[in-house]
């Protein structure tokens, strides 16, 4: 009988995936669910496909799952939602805005859309509309995405945000950070954003718990 993967420290979670056939790729992710395995990470595993994200469904021991790098479809939906104890989510990707404006996981805390060129505020909006128990939110290298000031001004006035990291979004400006105040924010990075130095400063005083900014 064989014998279900176990986690490790390489850069892949299953290296064996790239070469495996698409059953049986179903057959291991359907497996998952059973088993106390926390952390799954697919990175541009080029053979994940939705009905792979599907079979994770009810995975209730998943705690952080990265599939960035995959193109996925709506139809994985179902899959994504029902992961209802995920904690960690990365999903950067051409099809991060098919998916993102549908996906609700009320336990999520930290999520990672980096490198994703191809994100918009028509998927971050609802999104972060819908998971408002963020502590950390990373979209760096964003650098030819469609953000704006409309998702940066929702997600710097998430409730719990501690960590804001926006590396690379230029069309983020001064606008957004301009009546800013927070008591939970820890870090934030504008690095590569259209801030001046009276937005870094302004930050620095209405954010009195801050022991970051750039």
């Amino acid at each position: 009988m064989s014998t279900l993967p176990t986690a490790s420290t390489s850069p892949r979670l299953f290296p064996s995936l790239e070469c495996a056939q698409q059953c049986q790729i179903r057959s291991i992710l359907t497996r998952i669910h059973r088993s106390p395995l926390p952390s799954l990470k697919l990175t541009k595993c080029s053979k994940i496909i939705d009905d792979s994200i599907l079979a994770l469904r009810f995975s209730i021991q998943l705690l952080s799952l990265d599939i960035s790098g995959i193109f996925l479809t709506s139809a994985c939906l179902p899959g994504l939602n029902g992961l209802r104890n995920l904690r960690h989510l990365s999903l950067g990707s051409a099809s991060s805005d098919v998916i993102l404006a549908q996906v609700t996981l009320t336990c999520l805390t930290s999520f990672d859309v980096s490198d994703d060129a191809n994100i918009t505020d028509l998927a971050l909006v609802p999104f972060l509309s819908a998971n408002t128990g963020l502590t950390q939110l990373l979209m760096r290298k964003c650098t030819n995405s469609k953000l704006t000031n409309r998702t940066l001004a929702l997600a710097a006035a998430l409730p719990v945000l501690e960590r804001l990291d926006a590396d690379g979004c230029r069309q983020v400006d001064d606008q957004t950070f301009s009546a800013i105040s927070s008591t939970v924010l820890r870090h934030i990075n504008l690095d590569n954003c259209a801030v001046s130095e009276k937005t870094l400063a302004h930050l620095a005083s209405a954010c009195p718990n801050l022991e970051y900014v750039r």
